[in-house]
């Protein structure tokens, strides 16, 4: 039960990793014709109705090599690494809580 807890956090962790907001006002600025086609997205992931996931994957994509701005792609290399994080860290914990209670119905 305890693999399943540290999962759980692990999880929620990666969760939280997912938030952009410097990343989108520099792309609303540079390149505001790339920000549109991802839908106008703050970069919060809870106030922005899911347009900030749209930006995760678009991320792990490396679509911001796209962008005509040189600011655009610098930045876009930072959020890109804390995506990539996020992505591996919600993983883990899934994969923790996964084996945590494949533990517990097989071996207690």
């Amino acid at each position: 039960m305890l693999v399943t807890l540290i999962g759980w956090f692990i999880l929620l962790a990666g969760m939280l990793l997912i938030r952009f907001p410097h990343f989108c006002q520099v792309l609303r600025q540079e390149d505001e014709a790339l920000w549109l086609q991802l839908d106008s997205p703050s970069g919060y992931a809870l106030v922005d109705h899911g347009k900030t996931i749209e930006v995760f994957s678009w991320l792990l994509e490396r679509g911001f090599e796209q962008s005509s701005s040189q600011e655009v792609q610098q930045l876009g290399i930072s959020a890109y690494k804390q995506a990539f994080i996020a992505r591996t860290l919600m993983f883990s914990g899934l994969s923790l809580m996964v084996l945590g209670l494949l533990h517990r119905i097989f071996f207690v």
